[in-house]
Order: C-alpha cells, then sequence, then structure tokens
C-alpha cells in the first residue's frame, strides 16, 4: 500500500486513528493491536506541530512527545523496547503527495494518522 511517495507496511486493515484538530489538547481511547491504549495530543503552537502521548490502559505513560511528522514511522523507538508500547508502526501520511504537514487544518483532513498492526 502507498500514499504519495510513502510505502507502507503490508497490513490488511490500517487503523485510521481518530483525531480533533480543533481542539488544541485531548484524549482518544483505542484498540491497537487488541490491547486498550490511550493515545493523547497536543498542539505546540511554538513548534507548529502536533505532538502525541500513549498511555496503557490504566493511564501510565508509555511515551510522551511523539511529533506526528508527515510520512515517518512514528515511535518507532519505543517498538520492542517499552514494555507495554504498540508493536505497530504508526505513520503520518498525507494522502495527496503534496508534501503537506500535520497542522490545525490538514490534520484529519487529507494528513491523516494510520496506525499499521503488528497483528493480522
Amino acid at each position: 500500500m502507498s500514499f504519495g511517495n510513502v510505502n507502507l507496511p503490508k497490513t490488511p486493515s490500517p487503523v485510521i486513528l481518530p483525531v480533533a484538530p480543533s481542539i488544541a489538547f485531548y484524549t482518544e481511547r483505542i484498540q491497537l493491536d487488541g490491547v486498550l491504549y490511550t493515545i493523547q495530543y497536543r498542539w505546540n503552537q511554538r513548534m507548529g506541530h502536533w505532538v502525541q502521548n500513549v498511555q496503557d490502559a490504566n493511564g501510565n505513560d508509555l511515551i510522551d512527545g511523539i511529533l506526528q511528522l508527515t510520512d515517518y514511522p512514528l515511535g518507532y523507538k519505543g517498538i520492542g523496547t517499552i514494555q507495554g508500547y504498540p508493536p505497530g508502526v504508526q505513520m503520518i501520511v498525507d494522502e495527496s503527495g503534496a508534501g503537506l504537514t500535520a497542522d490545525r487544518k490538514t490534520f484529519g483532513s487529507g494528513v491523516n494518522p494510520y496506525y499499521f498492526q503488528a497483528t493480522t
């Protein structure tokens, strides 16, 4: 599967993570690879980027401060090294291929966060 210039992992059905770009800080609970996680998104005005935190089902921080960069595997250093961290690959995909970034206008509207599950 590919979007724009990015080839993505071969997963039967990637999950589109829910986003609410009109809200500068919000929390979502979602199952990834059969495990419940809490994902927090925060708009950092100074940096001009969304930042993500991931918590386990009990609210314990697994990783904080993941910049939501387009067309780059996010949080990959946590895979296999942080106990309880989601084992799949997350990527913000610019589906237009125009080199857009995830900002307050595009995030969730053409620039979408995908999670490619490790399990099928």
